[in-house]
């Protein structure tokens, strides 16, 4: 029973720190990857278009999985294992803000 506490909780931090890096730059992330897939496919306006929609309806799908998810695992956790479970999720996100920072600075 630990051990798949601790592998949800391992599983549900990922999801949950790619969610709060998403929000944060998701319109730019979202554009310069539209940008370089326009050029590099030579995509028409509509085709930009289309593409750029689907992107935001799947984000949006996404994100409503990541709240669900949220929502049962405070159904599942204790208050002691949410709290420990927002301490390990928070760390991760500062991991990956810090990896992201010396990402985005290398690609300048």
């Amino acid at each position: 029973m630990k051990q798949l506490i601790i592998a949800t909780t391992l599983a549900l931090s990922t999801v949950l720190s790619g969610a709060v890096l998403a929000d944060t730059s998701t319109s730019q992330h979202h554009q310069r990857y539209l940008d370089r897939l326009s050029e590099q496919l030579d995509l028409t306006p509509e085709q930009k278009r289309e593409v750029s929609e689907l992107h935001a309806e799947q984000y949006e799908k996404r994100k409503a999985l990541r709240d669900e998810t949220r929502n049962r695992m405070d159904e599942i956790l204790t208050a002691e294992q949410r709290q420990k479970l927002d301490t390990i999720h928070q760390q991760r996100v500062e991991r990956m803000k810090q990896h992201h920072g010396k990402h985005q600075r290398n690609e300048r």
